[in-house]
């Protein structure tokens, strides 16, 4: 389960670019409309969720 939590400030942040789909930016901009978080703060967590729950599979 992806939970967000009430905002907060952080710090310890850099800039960088990456592209996504236009259909996964929608999906960000409608959870940042919702929940009041920044786009940023939702990638953010939400590669952190995927890498902390990541499981490799040998093809």
């Amino acid at each position: 389960m992806f939970v967000l939590n009430k905002k907060r400030k952080q710090s310890g942040r850099s800039t960088d670019v990456i592209r996504i789909r236009l259909t996964t930016l929608e999906i960000v901009e409608e959870l940042a409309e919702e929940s009041g978080h920044s786009k940023q703060e939702i990638m953010d967590r939400a590669i952190k969720y995927a890498y902390e729950n990541l499981q490799w599979e040998e093809e």
